[in-house]
């Protein structure tokens, strides 16, 4: 389990489709939130924790950001978790290594760091 309090910024709401891939941006899902050091994904394909992924924001964060440029992310996979029963789809974590200028902005618009 996470330890909230290791976190080194605080994660808030966001709900957008988003690609991702350990090569390429293959495979879909739904970001459930993120920071600027993080975000879990919620998606039927999951990585092993210690994978290197890609991710793209597909959505448009919104309307007061040039969507020209790519809301893309890499980072490692820190937890992965599947749902129980006939869930099909499972949650991962992933640290980010790099995140692109408009999730920075996106995210420093939304809170006061």
């Amino acid at each position: 389990m996470c330890n909230a309090s290791r976190r080194k910024s605080t994660r808030i709401p966001f709900r957008k489709r988003v690609r991702f891939g350990a090569k390429s941006l293959k495979y879909m899902g739904h970001s459930l939130n993120f920071s600027l050091h993080g975000m879990v994904i919620e998606s039927a394909k999951l990585y092993s924790p210690g994978s290197k992924v890609l991710i793209e924001v597909v959505d448009n964060l919104n309307e007061n950001f040039d969507e020209t440029l790519p809301s893309v992310a890499i980072g490692t996979v820190v937890w992965a978790t599947r749902g129980l029963g006939v869930v099909q789809s499972g949650k991962m974590g992933i640290r980010f290594s790099k995140t692109s200028k408009p999730l920075k902005s996106f995210y420093k618009s939304r809170t006061t760091e």
